[in-house]
């Protein structure tokens, strides 16, 4: 397109083609059946309702551990003798 030359419409196996003649092998090609595009078409009216979270986390905090020996960083560390 920025090369300055026109727009040449091609056919599958790269032939130049006249627009009604590209518009016959879209028609024959690649036009899906009406049968095809019911059968796939969604039967679902509207948006799924959103489910909520309930309780007191809101988005962006961490989890609540209501013990805290159970939480990692919490646990007990056995002292570190040192060596001489």
């Amino acid at each position: 397109m920025n090369r300055g030359i026109p727009y040449v419409i091609c056919d599958t196996d790269g032939r130049p083609v006249t627009a009604n003649e590209a518009k016959m092998i879209i028609a024959e090609r690649f036009t899906v059946p009406d049968e095809v595009r019911a059968r796939r078409r969604s039967k679902k009216t509207g948006k799924a309702p959103q489910t909520t979270q309930t309780g007191r986390q809101t988005r962006g905090d961490l989890p609540r551990h209501n013990i805290i020996g159970q939480h990692p960083q919490h646990e007990q560390q056995v002292p570190r003798q040192r060596t001489a």
